[in-house]
């Protein structure tokens, strides 16, 4: 059975050495839709280059495999834990980030001071003018 998550790459972690057998790194997808999800999927050892190709901000397909395990711990409480493993990414589309520039900042596109004044309705702007009593 094949699982899929496509989206946004939103972050790339580190690479996590976690003994001599076992290298981890972790990335955030951001899911499209009227409620997007964060999910995180785990790239282990051989797994990791396969995350060469692709930068945040790309779109990106993720194929995973959904692992589970049960743990007892020494208070006789059982406990089941699962993690999302990627074997495979496809990049649908690239980002338009610039290298050295952090993707969440904003940049203004227009004079005013405010980066998202553009974007805001008419009746936003007078509420803005309102609570500020900017005249």
């Amino acid at each position: 059975m094949s699982n899929t998550i496509a989206g946004i790459l939103h972050k790339k972690l580190p690479t996590k050495v976690v003994s001599d057998k076992l290298s981890i790194q972790e990335i955030w997808i951001k899911t499209d839709g009227q409620y997007p999800q964060y999910i995180s999927v785990q790239a282990k050892n051989d797994k990791i280059e396969t995350l060469n190709s692709v930068n945040v901000g790309d779109a990106i397909t993720a194929h995973i495999n959904i692992d589970g395990r049960l743990w007892t711990g020494a208070d006789g409480i059982e406990k089941c834990f699962n993690s999302l493993s990627l074997w495979k990414v496809e990049v649908n589309g690239k980002s338009n980030a610039v290298p050295g520039v952090d993707s969440g900042t904003m940049i203004p596109m227009d004079d005013s001071p405010l980066p998202f004044w553009s974007q805001l309705s008419p009746k936003s702007k007078a509420k803005f003018f309102e609570l500020f009593e900017v005249s």
